[in-house]
């Protein structure tokens, strides 16, 4: 068997495995504002191939196989999110249901007597000049416990009818929004508007990260591997002595050439 060969056939080894990483959550400001933790992350044996070819002298051995980009940062930085996030991450919510544009209708609502008939036709008047548009709440953006920002002004587009059904939701006069409005809605309609938005990360200063070091081990072991057998310094017989690196995952704290001196 060719050098080339053996490597070949020595790749069949690596298999979908887990690694353990550390990943860091941090807004970069006063002590306490961030989170650390532990997390495994899986690879397949496609990405570990894609992360090795890089680390080869001759990645014409990796020719044929299956290889695909884990994207490990994403990875990474997905897991560090979640990790300082359990909830899902930060979410807004309106601190004010009626938007500033309607305050004075919700005013005049406050104040109507639903058995004064004109002035309950008069406020119907009011209620049917309302339009779709832009309108203007004011939301509290937090994670967890932690406040972001507690008073984010921002625009969210409503349709007429959502407009009144906010108003309707807060008061409950059937006589006044009869043949205007037949839905209610409350502050759930504008919070689930706001995250489609999609822009409550914008407030979100924190940085998201991590490192692998067990996986880097292990690359590099392969790597270490990969080259000696091409170089002719690992031979078919020595190279089962060294793959025995990979049976426990504890050896991945160390190089594969510190494991070997203690053999």
């Amino acid at each position: 068997m060719t050098n080339f060969e053996l490597v070949k056939q020595s790749l069949k080894n690596i298999k979908d495995k887990y690694f353990t990483c550390h990943v860091y959550a941090s807004s970069g400001g006063a002590c306490g504002d961030g989170w650390d933790g532990d997390t495994d992350i899986e690879l397949t044996a496609p990405q570990i191939l894609f992360l090795l070819k890089d680390r080869i002298a001759d990645n014409s051995v990796l020719q044929g196989l299956e290889m695909e980009d884990p994207n490990i940062e994403k990875m990474l930085s997905e897991e560090a999110k979640a990790g300082a996030w359990p909830d899902g991450g930060a979410k807004a919510y309106v601190n004010e249901v009626i938007p500033d544009e309607l305050e004075w209708l919700a005013d005049i609502l406050e104040e109507l007597d639903p058995e004064d008939e004109q002035s309950v036709d008069d406020v119907r008047v009011e209620l049917q000049s309302v339009a779709d548009g832009k309108y203007t709440f004011h939301f509290s953006i937090s994670a967890d416990g932690y406040m972001f920002d507690e008073d984010v002004v921002d625009e969210v587009e409503l349709t007429a009818e959502e407009a009144l059904g906010l108003l309707y939701g807060q008061f409950y006069m059937p006589e006044v929004f009869e043949g205007i409005c037949d839905d209610m809605f409350d502050e759930d309609l504008i919070n689930d508007k706001y995250d489609e938005m999609g822009v409550v990360d914008d407030y979100v200063h924190f940085t998201y990260w991590g490192k692998c070091e067990s996986l880097e081990f292990f690359l590099d072991a392969w790597a270490y591997i990969i080259d000696h057998i091409l170089s002719g310094d690992i031979s078919e017989t020595e190279l089962p002595l060294w793959l025995e690196y990979f049976n426990d995952p504890e050896n991945y704290d160390c190089s594969i050439e510190y494991w070997y001196s203690y053999l």
